[in-house]
């Protein structure tokens, strides 16, 4: 409806003053005001829904960093402790055969490899931007949206179970060495103050195997645990990176 025919509408209550005619006019006004209200929360709809898409594209960024970072950080933290593992073994299994003189070169080595230490500088940054601001509903992906959630889960699991591990090798198995060894453990070995039966010891023995025992349960979420650390990282960054 157009102007005029309001103005026609409004000049005939002047005379028949009309209820019909003014029920029309009412309805005309009503109309426009509704369709105006309509596009308005249409526009803002529209722009709204331009800038959740914009923060969108940047959180992908952002998230998409920082699994990359995450997934270099386990691969490098993975590869330490595999071999600390290792060397507990191999000084569970020195141990074992009893040699009548043990190689101070290969013990020292051993030592020095069952205490390293260093932890997964892992984040979860963005989801907590995600949880603290109420913008996990801006991505709109599902899938990405779950395993954000699950990989907080894990992630905190995770960090318990590692430190544990170090917690045992700080608590336990380092005072065990200090009061035995002077530092560093490859040079203090062949100190003649030093008595090597230590070695032979059954708490000796256990301490080793629970160092490489507590380092295996965590490092077996982040490989062989089903979901397993590494490929949530890996899922993450392949739907971010869309």
């Amino acid at each position: 409806m157009n102007i005029s025919f309001f103005r026609f509408v409004r000049s005939g209550f002047n005379g028949e003053r009309s209820v019909f005619s003014y029920l029309v006019y009412a309805s005309g006004e009503l109309i426009l005001i509704a369709l105006g209200i309509l596009l308005a929360l249409q526009v803002d709809n529209w722009n709204q829904s331009r800038l959740d898409r914009t923060r969108e594209q940047v959180l992908l960024a952002e998230i998409h960093d920082e699994f990359l970072f995450n997934k270099s950080e386990l691969i490098h933290t993975i590869g330490i402790f595999s071999k600390v593992r290792e060397n507990c073994a191999n000084l569970v299994q020195l141990i074992s055969e009893k040699p009548a003189t043990f190689d101070e070169t290969l013990l020292s080595s051993y030592l020095m490899g069952i205490t390293s230490a260093g932890t997964a500088d892992l984040s979860k940054a963005t989801v907590d931007t995600l949880k603290n601001t109420s913008s996990f509903q801006i991505i709109r992906n599902d899938e990405l949206r779950s395993t954000l959630i699950l990989w907080e889960s894990l992630l905190s699991d995770y960090k318990e179970r590692e430190k544990r591990a170090e917690d045992f090798a700080i608590e336990r198995l380092t005072p065990f060495l200090s009061k035995r060894i002077p530092l560093p453990y490859h040079l203090g070995i062949s100190d003649p103050r030093v008595d090597k039966a230590f070695i032979e010891d059954i708490e000796f023995e256990n301490l080793i195997r629970g160092r490489g025992r507590l380092i295996s349960t965590f490092l077996n979420m982040a490989e062989g645990d089903n979901p397993k650390l590494m490929e949530t990282i890996e899922r993450i960054i392949a739907l971010s990176g869309n």
